[in-house]
């Protein structure tokens, strides 16, 4: 994962700092079924294939503070 990570049953919650990149790639996991902002509820589009979810977290949903986002696999 190219931010930092908590996972916590089959949902990972990852911590978007201020000047993380606005693409965050998770490598070795199949597609989620859900990609969600912790604050809004917000759900994001993403993109899967051959192991690979990037998620675009758009200028317009982030904060100056810490962004948390759940990713789910249900």
């Amino acid at each position: 994962c190219s931010v930092p990570v908590v996972t916590r049953g089959k949902s990972w919650y990852l911590y978007c700092l201020p000047d993380s990149d606005e693409q965050i790639l998770l490598t070795g996991v199949e597609k989620p079924t859900q990609v969600a902002v912790m604050r809004t509820g917000e759900n994001l589009s993403f993109e899967s294939d051959h192991g690979q979810v990037r998620i675009k977290v758009p200028a317009s949903l982030r904060t100056d503070a810490v962004d948390v986002l759940k990713v789910s696999w249900d």
